[in-house]
Formats: C-alpha cells, sequence, structure tokens
C-alpha cells in the first residue's frame, strides 16, 4: 500500500467512523468502539495514528480535552443512561 492509498483509506475511515458515531448519538444508542476487541493494534501504532492525525488537522490534545468537557466527545453507556428523552 503506498503512503497516499493508506492517508486516503484513513481519511475515509475517520469521516465514516464520526458518521456512524453521530448517528448512534442521535437515536440515543451506544456507539461503536473506534477498534474491534479482538483487533491486533497496539498501543505504539494508535499513538502514532492518532499523532499524525492530530497534526493533520492542526489540533493539540488540549483542544480535544476541551472538547470532551463540553460534552462533545464520544458518551459511555453511563452517559447515554441519564440522558432525557
Amino acid at each position: 500500500m503506498t503512503t497516499h492509498h493508506a492517508s486516503t483509506v484513513l481519511a475515509v475511515a475517520v469521516k465514516e467512523y464520526a458518521r456512524t458515531v453521530g448517528e448512534a448519538i442521535e437515536r440515543g444508542t451506544q456507539p461503536p468502539a473506534a477498534l474491534p476487541a479482538e483487533s491486533a493494534v497496539t498501543p505504539t501504532e494508535v499513538m502514532i495514528a492518532v499523532d499524525g492525525l492530530l497534526r493533520a488537522a492542526d489540533l493539540e490534545v488540549f483542544e480535544v480535552q476541551i472538547w470532551r468537557a463540553l460534552g462533545r466527545g464520544i458518551p459511555s453507556a453511563a452517559d447515554l443512561g441519564r440522558r432525557e428523552p
């Protein structure tokens, strides 16, 4: 796989995951995990990908924390249980 192809596949995966998470939140259901439990992806590989995504989007970890604090992150099952219908 070429570098360009890998970047294109990652961009499509990010957009599809964001769409799927958004739809789940709208339905009030638990969004899917970003990686399946049986994934062979290592923590180091996740950090490399996350670092690349943050750099590509010109974001800092601090901004992700602010976004979460504003309630815009992916909700946990407990958070979904507290939402009013």
